[in-house]
């Protein structure tokens, strides 16, 4: 018996605080939203954003940003609610990838950084890859991510 509750407060203790597992939450029911932000040649912050519709945020820094790893934390549930409405309202109608070589792209720089979103709702699974060296892209996909890292909040952990 001691054995089965030094398990189960191992177990516990592993899910508070710490390391958060990027998959950790994509079995949610909820609505969410996960923004990467990838490298660049210079020291663009490199991050991984979730947010879902009860508002719960979890960073995961990689490189260039104020906390490395995880860390969980809040957003105003109504505008986290309104803007997965908003994703869920226009990714439909932006293409899917926005990478060199593609047409899509249109006229294309070096040096930026590639900003995946990925949309899970009960009514649309979407996913949008954005070289942002891609002139093509529409200037709504720039609004769209300004806006996810605007209501997760996610300059809390940038420099």
């Amino acid at each position: 018996m001691n054995r089965f509750v030094a398990l189960l407060v191992a177990a516990i203790g592993c899910t508070r605080g710490g390391t958060v597992p990027p998959q950790a939450e994509s079995t949610d029911p909820r609505p969410i939203v996960t923004m990467s932000r990838g490298p660049c040649y210079g020291t663009c912050p490199q991050y991984t954003v979730n947010l879902d519709a009860a508002g719960a945020v979890t960073f995961i820094g990689y490189a260039h940003t104020a906390h490395v790893g995880a860390v969980r934390g809040a957003a105003d549930v109504t505008r986290a609610q309104n803007l997965l409405l908003r994703l869920e309202r226009e990714l439909p109608h932006i293409a899917e990838r926005y990478v060199a070589g593609e047409a899509s792209c249109g006229l294309y720089h070096t040096d930026a950084p590639q900003i995946e979103i990925t949309l899970v709702t009960p009514r649309l699974s979407r996913r949008i890859i954005h070289n942002q060296g891609c002139g093509g892209a529409p200037p709504s996909l720039r609004a769209l991510e300004n806006a996810i890292d605007s209501v997760a909040g996610t300059s809390r952990w940038l420099r």
